[in-house]
């Protein structure tokens, strides 16, 4: 295994396309992260010539909160887990995919008849990648508002150490499940676009079957929608958005729905799919016949 991790290592080395992807998801969080500062320092709909009372002043500052050190960090990593999570989903179907479009599958299987190591090594090299984007983006959470300084209403809430690796451990989660979910549906298309179409088709039905009230007519039913992938990674960035998050300053509770559960069945719930996820591909691949 150590040493498919490093000629994967090597091989991403040449992927030029693979690090135009990684620069280009640094500069939409930067961008991302600027206009919204730009955004919160900036009013909008008050006539010149009108008063500004000591209330909107202090309301109007404490928008810029999530903007100053070091709440910006937990803010950069909450906007920016999404963009994360969707360019490592089409990284990772990007290069798995091209092992089955260029033909070199059938190289590694000749090389490595346990071709299930070349699916294990890649997703682990992938999901080291998306911890290294995760704690970029942390630097640039920490960095940012040199660039865009702003003040703000002195009574932000306090940003610890343990809050700022919660909030990207979850994030970091988040973007395991995406990797995963593109892994399989990759595999089992044997091609990039596809495995990325598959992929995005899986999370919007998802949703779309999580918010159906069908399954509200029975307790037996509501399992379903509990149980799946992308409603508790949504339920899990809820309460770390409540627990953590500045986007609301009078405090934000995740509203009790009837797919509410606890937070640590939730998290039993992610890490079987995960493992799954993990599985799975390997499976695929391993028991596939190798046509390119």
């Amino acid at each position: 295994m150590i040493d498919l991790l490093r000629a994967d290592l090597l091989r991403l080395r040449h992927r030029g396309d693979l690090w135009i992807g990684f620069g280009a998801v640094l500069v939409l969080v930067i961008l991302g992260f600027v206009t919204s500062a730009n955004n919160a320092n900036q009013v909008f709909g008050l006539p010149p010539d009108q008063p500004i009372s000591p209330e909107f002043l202090e309301q109007f500052a404490r928008q810029r909160d999530p903007y100053t050190f070091p709440l910006s960090i937990v803010t950069a990593i909450l906007t920016g887990g999404s963009i994360v999570a969707a360019a490592m989903g089409a990284i990772t179907a990007a290069w798995l995919g091209t092992e089955f479009q260029w033909g070199t599958v059938r190289q590694l299987a000749l090389i490595r008849p346990d071709r299930w190591r070349v699916v294990a090594s890649r997703s682990i090299v992938c999901a080291v990648l998306s911890a290294v984007l995760v704690a970029l983006i942390v630097v640039l959470g920490a960095v940012l508002p040199v660039i865009v300084p702003l003040t703000g209403s002195g009574h932000a809430p306090a940003v610890s150490v343990a809050t700022i690796a919660a909030t990207a451990a979850v994030q970091w989660v988040t973007v395991l499940g995406v990797i995963g979910v593109a892994l399989t549906f990759t595999a089992l298309t044997r091609s990039s676009s596809l495995g990325i179409v598959f992929s995005v088709v899986f999370f919007i039905a998802d949703s779309a079957l999580s918010g159906n009230p069908f399954w509200l007519s029975s307790e037996v039913l509501l399992w379903v929608p509990r149980l799946m992938l992308g409603e508790r990674l949504r339920a899990l960035l809820t309460d770390v958005q409540a627990a953590f998050g500045p986007a609301d300053p009078n405090g934000f509770v995740p509203p009790v729905t009837p797919l509410t559960i606890s937070a640590p069945l939730g998290l039993v719930i992610i890490v079987g799919w995960l493992v799954v996820l993990a599985i799975l591909p390997c499976l695929i691949v391993r028991r596939s016949d190798i046509r390119e």
